[in-house]
């Protein structure tokens, strides 16, 4: 009975659980202003690419900030893609892919 329950109120929870932008957040994003953004590639010794990254500098109440934007990759020394992650342009991961392989 107790794991019927439990059950129950785990779908009952997740079906009425939702995200949604705050008016504050709004607010502040909408006085975020980007200043740059640069795409950044690190090499290894040998040549190969070791990640490839973009950086987007932005400015709040006269301080800048650096956040991921865009795509991160990170390559092992033969190429392979270790890591793949996608920001969003605040630098929230949006999905997250990696390779176990050296």
């Amino acid at each position: 009975m107790l794991k019927k329950f439990i059950l129950l109120f785990t779908l009952i929870i997740s079906l009425y659980s939702y995200s949604q932008e705050m008016e504050k957040y709004k607010k502040v994003t909408g006085q975020i202003v980007p200043i740059r953004t640069e795409t950044i590639e690190k090499k290894f010794k040998n040549g190969q690419i070791k990640e490839i990254k973009t950086l987007t500098t932005y400015e709040y109440n006269g301080e800048e900030y650096i956040y991921f934007s865009g795509e991160y990759i990170l390559y092992s020394k033969k190429g392979i893609v270790l890591l793949k992650r996608v920001h969003n342009k605040f630098g929230s991961p949006l999905s997250i892919k990696s390779s176990h392989q050296r």
